[in-house]
């Protein structure tokens, strides 16, 4: 594995969470699915190794690869192992029970930050994008258009990857070519990508493989399926023995095509395959739950991963699989099964905290049973993070329901158990940032229940001194959209000193849409010495502001950073704030071929954000509603793809 994809994989995902010591280091992931450890056992679980940063946070934490790391290397676009920054002292040790973690892995719909974008330079300046300070009215970023990408970034891309050899380049061209590309320019997206399947480099053969799923190509599913199953049109298309991480990396290719085929494909990899293939068959089960969710495939396969969940003798890591792929795609005859498992004493933790992932997604309030079941759950459950999950489980149930007065009894349950776990007096400290967080998303879709919540919510930022506590009160504010406490949380983002705390502070404050942070926050973007996760979260608030100013000192930041924290950083920053000026110097920089080959990697990387068709980034639907304890080394490298 490079240097380059070492750090990549933390910054992706894990972007700023607190540190645990003041040296690097790389984690192998908390019960991750080559040991026994973490999920498999009652009370905590793993702390991450971290590079510490001055007050705070550091280079990342990392829910790394599995066992022995991932196989591939390159940026991709991009993945890879924790590297920490260099830094001063070091900050309290933050477990994988940390509230941080969830959010990074399903922050994406919350944020859904390119629609924020795509509405503002639609409408064009207006009086509420004032800011008071430091230059009048604000420039307002407009996304480069699909007939720019097709008549001018995709070409340039394709000339990269014909000239270039460099793995971590190729790497990420071929990405940002499929995730970008249209129908009129696919037929070059896919012939690049068939042709890096035969690589000499793992890292490139794999990039080559999912990005045939993520560019939508059906006519290359019978090469995938050959792929997956290692046959003789499989080992042709990458010169020998199709690579276990290929084979993975297939089969997420394959979900993301979701027609029956492909569906057919991957149940037949499940249940032909030892459970010694684990890798493979977990791939196989996360890409089912890909499945558009209603569809008469999605019955499908809802009643054929129900088979599977009966299984106990399956594997416990690849069947913790099944319940949050049931929970992405199926509908109320999943419910019951579901709240069995959670319910048996026997059930692995990891399989028990996946349970509770598919009951928030499929479970109603008329579902007493389930309401009771969660609710005890989360005071006296089996392990800490059953008991965390539970609680996101009861807000989103709660969340969904239409008729709140027709289940009065089950929402009063609700309201009472996040009020009171966000106390002191809760039944552990742990659940006042989950309680926060959950809160939060409940009041979001019950007006009734905001005053309360709010009220609790306020008092708690200004009462808890734990800089991640405190963060998780800050998202909650500002999902709820409390203009009230703008003011309050960015004189306590300007007065902190723990890095982590105030990365999150800064990213409510953009959720907040508080455009008297915009100056600071640049600042901060461009300072060097800042942690690479404390300047991706600054460069998210500054997307989340809409801030184009921050372009041009991103852009240098990409053409002169001398670590890779502060490429990752820049390359996503510019995929966040998304405006069309950084499309040509980030082309120019792409296509130097006598620059340095990690600055034009991540150019390609920031083109393919740029460029990329869907709303929300391609891999979204793999990272959310997703036990990020139960890693597996080739869907954790893909769930931290920039």
């Amino acid at each position: 594995m490079t240097t380059t994809r070492s750090l990549l994989l933390v910054l992706a995902l894990l972007a700023a969470t607190p540190v645990a010591t003041a040296h690097g280091g790389a984690y192998q992931g908390p019960g991750n699915a080559s040991s026994t450890g973490g999920g498999s056992t009652g009370g905590g679980t793993a702390r991450p190794t971290l590079g510490g940063g001055p007050g705070g946070s550091g280079g990342g934490s990392g829910a790394a690869a599995g066992a022995g790391g991932s196989a591939a290397s390159g940026p991709r676009g991009g993945s890879g192992r924790a590297s920490g920054s260099s830094g001063g002292g070091a900050a309290p040790a933050v477990s994988y029970e940390g509230w941080e973690f969830w959010w990074e892995a399903n922050r994406d719909r919350y944020l859904h930050l390119r629609e924020r974008l795509e509405r503002r330079g639609g409408a064009g300046p207006s009086p509420s994008l004032l800011t008071a300070r430091g230059g009048g009215r604000a420039t307002i970023p407009v996304r480069p258009d699909q007939a720019t990408i097709d008549s001018v970034v995709i070409p340039a891309l394709e000339g990269v990857s014909r000239s270039a050899d460099d793995r971590d380049i190729l790497d990420s061209t071929v990405l940002a070519m499929c995730r970008s590309a249209s129908p009129q320019t696919r037929d070059a997206a896919r012939d690049t990508a068939l042709a890096l399947l035969a690589h000499r480099e793992l890292s490139v053969q794999s990039s080559a493989a999912l990005s045939l799923g993520v560019l939508g190509a059906a006519d290359a599913r019978p090469l995938l399926e050959g792929l997956v199953r290692d046959d003789a049109a499989g080992r042709a298309a990458v010169g020998g023995p199709v690579p276990w991480l290929v084979r993975s990396f297939a089969c997420l290719g394959l979900g993301l095509l979701g027609d029956p085929a492909s569906v057919r494909a991957l149940m037949a990899a499940v249940e032909q395959l030892p459970d010694s293939e684990r890798d493979i068959k977990a791939s196989a089960i996360a890409a089912l739950g890909l499945v558009p969710r209603g569809t008469p495939l999605a019955d499908t396969c809802e009643t054929w991963l129900l088979a599977l969940l009966a299984d106990d003798d399956l594997d416990a890591y690849i069947r913790s699989y099944v319940p949050t792929s049931l929970g992405k795609l199926g509908n109320g005859d999943s419910v019951a099964p579901l709240l069995e498992v959670y319910r048996d004493d026997d059930t692995e933790n990891v399989v028990r905290q996946s349970a509770a992932i598919g009951l928030g997604r499929l479970a109603s309030t008329s579902d007493e049973a389930v309401v009771e079941t969660l609710v005890e759950g989360v005071r006296e459950g089996h392990d800490r993070q059953s008991r965390h999950f539970s609680l996101i489980a009861l807000a989103q149930i709660g969340a969904r329901d239409e008729e709140p007065v027709a289940h009065a009894e089950a929402h009063a349950a609700i309201r009472k158990l996040l009020l009171r776990e966000m106390t002191p007096a809760g039944t552990s400290r742990s659940h006042r940032s989950w309680a926060a967080l959950a809160a939060s998303l409940y009041a979001r879709a019950q007006p009734a229940a905001t005053s309360s919540l709010l009220k609790a919510l306020r008092e708690g930022f200004r009462e808890e001194r734990d800089p991640s506590f405190r963060g998780a009160f800050a998202i909650a504010l500002a999902l709820l959209d409390d203009q009230d406490s703008r003011a309050l949380i960015h004189a306590e983002f300007t007065a902190s000193h723990q890095e982590d705390f105030r990365g999150y502070a800064g990213e409510a404050l953009g959720l907040l849409r508080h455009r008297e942070a915009s100056d600071e926050l640049r600042a901060l973007c461009a300072d060097k010495t800042i942690s690479p996760t404390f300047r991706l979260k600054t460069a998210t608030s500054l997307g989340l502001l809409g801030d184009r100013h921050a372009v041009p000192v991103l852009v240098r930041t990409l053409d002169e950073a001398g670590s890779l924290g502060g490429l990752a950083s820049a390359a996503n920053a510019l995929g966040l704030i998304g405006d069309e000026t950084a499309v040509q110097p980030l082309l120019d920089m792409a296509s130097d071929e006598d620059g340095r080959a990690a600055s034009r990697a991540f150019a390609c990387v920031a083109l393919g954000l740029l460029g990329e068709r869907s709303d929300l980034p391609f891999n979204a639907a793999l990272r959310e509603h997703n036990n990020y304890l139960a890693q597996f080394p080739s869907i954790a490298e893909v769930l931290r793809i920039l």
